[in-house]
């Protein structure tokens, strides 16, 4: 009896998180793996068992970074990470990023889907334009194609809102989602925006375990504290993270650009930022790499402006140090 509460109670708990999970995306069904790799796998045998294998080829891009099963390393745009594996698995094409025209080009009878990551976290935070996302959608709808969009590596609600619309500006099929979902637990999912077809849902190859109690907790605290409060701090906090990076470009001359999306922002350089992210991380987890030569700036969803002075201070001072180190004689330049 007790073991039958316990079940009927993680299956609530379950049902309740997935219901506002659900609500809060938009979506019409949602489908819970262990990870990210695992979410990716899963919409990958939708997208084949769909058509029953007879339409197996996916479009991806130059650039992705899909995680590390051999599927997702053989979807992955990086041939120098695939060098090593032996054969990859199969009906991946690969296209230029940002590049609809090749996307309709490699388009034949055996394609089934696009594969778009709207941020490029591996390969310098490469952000896709709303009017190349848009088109890709037209192009799956006029071909019969899912768009699914991989967003699996960087925090849900990191551009200020919960649904793709609002944070990208297209629709997709599917969104595949997972860092911070729940919290510290790994946790993959993929929401499906329109109904997932009922053969597909019962499908054996496609069947998942319930999420987990403990997970189901752990996420429906993340959706509490996503609420329309916190998603306005972090709009609040792009803007001034915005206005205190800006700079960077004219302080320093190995700082090419500034790119953004709510609270992620690329520095570009043109050095390698790996001994940077190094010396950076002593002052926190904000810096981390985006490619050889783009430093990636994620702060707190809530920020005080001191935060934010003593993170950007931080940052002065090591690019000073690397300019000290180019330049003896340079002098050093002001912080904010």
């Amino acid at each position: 009896m007790v073991a039958s509460e316990s079940d009927r109670s993680s299956r609530e708990l379950a049902q309740a998180y997935e219901s506002e999970l659900l609500a809060r995306t938009g979506g019409n069904h949602v489908v819970f793996t262990p990870c990210r790799e695992m979410a990716i796998e899963w919409a990958i045998a939708a997208v084949r068992l769909r058509s029953a294998g007879q339409k197996f080829k996916i479009i991806t891009f130059v650039g992705n970074e899909l995680g590390q099963t051999l599927a997702c390393h053989s979807a992955s745009g990086f041939p120098e990470s695939q060098a090593d594996l032996g054969p990859l698995v199969a009906g991946f094409v690969h296209c230029p990023w940002g590049d609809a025209s090749a996307v309709r080009e490699a388009i034949d009878d055996q394609t089934a889907a696009i594969l778009i990551q709207p941020i490029q976290t591996a390969n310098g935070l490469q952000m896709a334009s709303t009017e190349f996302l848009q088109e890709l959608r037209e192009i799956a709808d006029t071909n019969g194609l899912w768009l699914l969009s991989d967003e699996s590596s960087f925090p849900w609600g990191v551009s200020g809102a919960l649904d793709s619309q609002s944070s990208f500006g297209f629709e997709p099929h599917a969104r595949i989602l997972a860092e911070g979902l729940a919290g510290e637990f790994p946790l993959g999912v993929v929401i499906w925006q329109d109904q997932l077809p009922d053969a597909l849902q019962t499908h054996p190859l496609l069947q998942t375990l319930p999420v987990a109690a403990t997970i189901a907790t752990a996420g429906q605290t993340v959706l509490k504290d996503l609420n329309e409060e916190s998603l306005q701090s972090v709009q609040a906090v792009a803007a001034m993270c915005e206005r205190a990076l800006i700079s960077l470009v004219d302080d320093f001359e190995f700082v090419k650009e500034i790119r953004q999306r709510g609270i992620l922002f690329a520095v570009e350089m043109d050095i390698p930022v790996e001994p940077l992210v190094a010396e950076l991380s002593q002052h926190g987890e904000a810096f981390r790499t985006a490619g050889s030569h783009t430093l990636r700036i994620q702060p707190p969803f809530q920020m005080t402006s001191e935060d934010l002075e003593n993170l950007v201070a931080d940052l002065h001072q090591v690019l000073q140090s690397v300019e000290r180190a180019a330049d003896p004689t340079e002098e050093p330049v002001a912080g904010p």
